[in-house]
């Protein structure tokens, strides 16, 4: 993890103009390694933004460049707040892990609710896992959907919420 400080910022319209004093889009790219003019084409669901909260995480994306110096991000942000660049990771995998050991501890499942956020979705379809990701709920009756997210501190669209039924 890298860890950024929001050191300015338009909170009302959710734009990171600098982190620890530098623009936020420059010090984004830097952290990832890409000159700031590839901010344009990267897709922000891969690398994003992450704090953790009682130990638990919470993920949300940037969704784009803004005047090329800052970054707006999908839900409320404060100034002064330390977030991490994480990398999206194997979201496919994740999952399929996490279902094959609620499997093991309850034995059958007899249903699924699954609320999805949406940046995952996209990450999914970048990496051509929708239809295996699918195939994980194969022979269980599920209802799913994609929202917008969860609030935290703002928006988070990066999270998986399953309920699972015995």
């Amino acid at each position: 993890e890298k860890g950024l400080v929001i050191t300015r910022a338009a909170e009302a319209a959710v734009i990171i103009r600098e982190f620890d004093g530098e623009d936020a889009a420059v010090a984004y790219a830097r952290v990832q390694g890409v000159p700031v003019e590839s901010l344009e084409n990267l897709d922000f669901d891969e690398h994003p933004f992450a704090i953790t909260v009682d130990g638990e995480p919470f993920v949300w994306p940037a969704n784009r460049v803004v005047d090329g110096k800052g970054l707006r991000l999908f839900g409320r942000i404060r100034q002064g707040t330390r977030l991490n660049v994480a990398n999206a990771g194997d979201i496919y995998g994740t999952a399929r892990a996490a279902l094959e050991e609620k499997r093991k501890q309850m034995g059958e499942i007899s249903g699924i609710l699954h609320v999805n956020g949406a940046s995952r979705y996209s990450a999914r379809r970048n990496q051509e896992r929708l239809d295996a990701f699918g195939q994980l709920f194969a022979g269980t009756p599920s209802i799913a959907c994609s929202s917008y997210g969860e609030t935290y501190v703002g928006m988070i669209a990066m999270t998986s919420t399953m309920v699972l039924f015995k």
